[in-house]
């Protein structure tokens, strides 16, 4: 999130922006989210973008990658990704990645490298067999 106000700290400012990164999984009601922040905000609300990525799990490629994994469950996790502009076209895609501790956008982001490795691996196997 950010907000944002006039052009120099020695003026009252014209005006006031915020911008709130709002993410839901399709267990949510996007309009009941948008309400909710128009109840509570004197001036206009603009949605930049709400569409974000939602698939079942009907692939052969996710079938393939599950099966190299050990079959981990699918879930679903907040947060974005680039997939989701592909979809637009009908462009499939899988989100998945090496596993960390939940520290995303802070000081102590990392990832966890036997798992990064081991993404590696798996990765490297199935595209060799899309060979």
């Amino acid at each position: 999130s950010r907000i944002q106000a006039g052009k120099a700290a020695n003026q009252v400012p014209d005006y006031a922006e915020a911008l709130f990164d709002i993410r839901y999984t399709e267990n949510d009601d996007i309009d009941a989210l948008v309400a909710a922040v128009r109840s509570g905000i004197q001036g206009e609300v603009e949605v930049l973008e709400r569409e974000p990525l939602f698939q079942g799990g009907n692939s052969p490629h996710l079938a393939r990658l599950r099966e190299l994994a050990g079959n981990p469950e699918l879930g679903c996790e907040h947060g974005a990704s680039d997939a989701r502009f592909l979809s637009e076209f009908g462009i499939p895609g899988i989100v998945w990645g090496a596993d960390g501790d939940n520290s995303a956008h802070s000081p102590r982001e990392h990832v966890d490298i036997e798992s990064l490795s081991r993404l590696y691996r798996i990765l490297d196997a199935f595209g060799a067999g899309l060979l």
